[in-house]
């Protein structure tokens, strides 16, 4: 005969054991986002992808911009003449 209690006791550590590895994959791979990300991201934005990782797509967007390029011309010596008055 079986025990009653050993089938129960089975479910709970098989339960147990898959929840834990899903934790411990969820926390690789926050870690895993966080270490790649921090050197070119502010940590307001790698915080927001490792709490939100289907948002990470490395396929990139096509969009039409407008970009608009300034240049002062003699801008670098007036920064350089208001260096020296300081």
């Amino acid at each position: 005969m079986i025990d009653p209690v050993f089938p129960w006791a089975v479910m709970t550590l098989v339960y147990l054991v898959a929840s834990l590895l899903g934790y411990l994959r969820t926390e690789a791979r926050q870690l895993e986002i966080r270490g790649t990300f921090s050197h070119y991201m502010s940590p307001h934005y790698v915080d927001e992808l490792a709490a939100h990782p289907e948002r990470l797509k490395l396929d990139g967007q096509a969009r039409i911009m407008t970009i608009m390029f300034c240049d002062i011309r003699g801008f670098t010596s007036l920064r350089k003449s208001s260096m020296r008055k300081r």
